[in-house]
C-alpha cells in the first residue's frame, strides 16, 4: 500500500486516513459485484415464471433456478459482510505462497461463470434453445459454489508480538495480517506487557489475544489452537521450533509489506 507522505507546510492541512483511502479504492469493485448479483437474482426469479408446470425436466428447471437464487444471495451477503469488516489496508505482497483454496484463478472463474449465466439466461428464454440454456446454467452452479467457498474460507494466523513499543507500524502489520486471515491471533510473551495486551484487545483487526504466550511455538500449540500459519518479523525465527519451520507453516512479513515463506532448515547429517 502506498501511503501519502506527510508534508509540513507551516499551516493546518488535512490528509485522508487509511480507512477512507481503502474504502474509496474498494467501493467501486464492491458495488459492481453486488449490482451484478442483484441483477442475476431478479433474472432467476423472473425465469421461474417461464417454466411450464408440466413437461420434460420441469422439476430440474425449478431446482436450478431456485438454487441459483439461493447461491447468488448467499454469496452476495458474504461479499457485503467482507466489505463491512474489511481490513482497511492493502494486503502484503505475497511471494511464492498460494493462499487460494481453488486451483483456478478466482477472477477468471467469475468471468466464466457470468458468461455461462447470461448466455444461459438468453437461451433459456427461447423455447427451442431452452434445454441448451439450462445446461449452461447447470454448468455455472459448481462455479458459483467454488466462488462462495473461496469467500467463506477459514484461515487462522498467529503472530508473536515481542516488541516493546506500540505505534502505527504495529497497527499496519496487524492490518496486513488480518487482510489474509479469517482470524488473527496475537500472542504476547512478556509478562510485564499489559499495555501491549490491552492495545491488542482494542485493535479491531485482532480476534484473540494470548497472554503470556509460549516463547517457542511448536506444532502441538498450532494444532491445539487450529492455527494454519505463524507470521514472524525479520530476525524473529527463534520464536518457532525447527519442526514448525520444516512443516512450511512459518511466514515472514518484511518491513516493506512483503510476505514470504521461511525456508525449511536442512537436516544435519552425522557421520
Amino acid at each position: 500500500m502506498i501511503f501519502k507522505e506527510v508534508v509540513t507546510s507551516g499551516s493546518p492541512h488535512s490528509m485522508p486516513t487509511w480507512v477512507r483511502m481503502h474504502r474509496a479504492r474498494g467501493f467501486t469493485a464492491f458495488a459492481s459485484a453486488i449490482t451484478d448479483r442483484a441483477f442475476a437474482i431478479v433474472c432467476w426469479i423472473s425465469l421461474l415464471h417461464r417454466i411450464p408446470s408440466t413437461g420434460q425436466l420441469h422439476v430440474l428447471q425449478y431446482f436450478t433456478m431456485i438454487t441459483m437464487v439461493v447461491m447468488e444471495g448467499t454469496n452476495g451477503c458474504l461479499s457485503f459482510y467482507k466489505f463491512l469488516t474489511a481490513h482497511l489496508i492493502s494486503p502484503p505482497h505475497i511471494e511464492g505462497i498460494d493462499f487460494a483454496n481453488s486451483t483456478i484463478d478466482v477472477v477468471q472463474l467469475r468471468k466464466i461463470k457470468q458468461t455461462f449465466e447470461f448466455i444461459g439466461m438468453l437461451l433459456f428464454i427461447l423455447p427451442f434453445t431452452r434445454y441448451l440454456g439450462l445446461t449452461l446454467v447447470l454448468l455455472a452452479l459448481p462455479m458459483e459454489y467454488e466462488l462462495g467457498r473461496e469467500q467463506a474460507r477459514e484461515r487462522i494466523l498467529y503472530y508473536v508480538e515481542t516488541g516493546k513499543s506500540f505505534d502505527h507500524q504495529t497497527l499496519k502489520g496487524w492490518m496486513q495480517m488480518k487482510s489474509l486471515a479469517s482470524k488473527l491471533i496475537v500472542g504476547v510473551t512478556r509478562r510485564d506487557a499489559m499495555d501491549m495486551v490491552m492495545n491488542a484487545c482494542a485493535a479491531n483487526t485482532v480476534d484473540e489475544v494470548i497472554v503470556e504466550a509460549p516463547t517457542k511455538v511448536d506444532l502441538l500449540f498450532l494444532e491445539k489452537k487450529g492455527i494454519d500459519f505463524v507470521i514472524t518479523s525479520p530476525g524473529q525465527s527463534n520464536v518457532v521450533t525447527d519442526e514448525v519451520i520444516n512443516a512450511n507453516r512459518v511466514l515472514i512479513l518484511g518491513e516493506y509489506g512483503h510476505l514470504r515463506r521461511v525456508q525449511p532448515k536442512l537436516a544435519e547429517h552425522k557421520d
